[in-house]
């Protein structure tokens, strides 16, 4: 579930916020990759929102990730709905490791109450990626099988 969202191209920032509903803001994103770590940091009005790096990164194959539909929160034209997103990923190459978050601002994010606990691996990669037409968006407020509307083409 995505909460919230810095983009450092504007045109992809706005597409995302007006056709997705996806909270946004215009900030820099730098990704460093070294053969013994990958670095990202996330900074917005001179402030540090993320910082972390991927240890140890170990190469995959194009086929060996997976990314699935997901539902985010979003404002849309029917009300606050969990949006379904459907995303095309060509990979042309991957690498995962163990994350080591160095510093994180959940609230600047919109979120105060994230607090990552688990170690999880983080994937950094190169891919052309395709947002496909929202499909289906679900009330929040009752159960899928009777929240769920589906979305007309258009």
């Amino acid at each position: 579930m995505l909460v919230g969202a810095v983009v450092d191209a504007e045109a992809a920032r706005r597409g995302l916020a007006e056709r997705f509903g996806f909270r946004t803001f215009a900030g820099e994103v730098e990704l460093a990759r070294a053969y013994d770590a990958t670095r990202l940091r996330v900074v917005r009005n001179g402030s540090v929102w993320l910082s972390l790096a991927i240890r140890a990164p170990q190469r995959l194959g194009g086929t060996d990730t997976q990314f699935v539909s997901s539902l985010h929160p979003a404002q849309t034209p029917r009300g606050f709905r969990l949006v379904q997103v459907d995303v095309e990923h060509a990979v042309h190459r991957a690498e995962r490791g163990p994350i080591e978050i160095e510093s994180f601002d959940a609230a600047a994010f919109g979120e105060a109450r994230i607090r990552p606990s688990y170690p999880l691996p983080g994937v950094v990669g190169r891919a052309d990626v395709s947002i496909r037409p929202i499909r289906y968006v679900c009330r929040a407020d009752v159960l899928a099988f009777e929240g769920t509307e589906s979305v007309a083409a258009g």
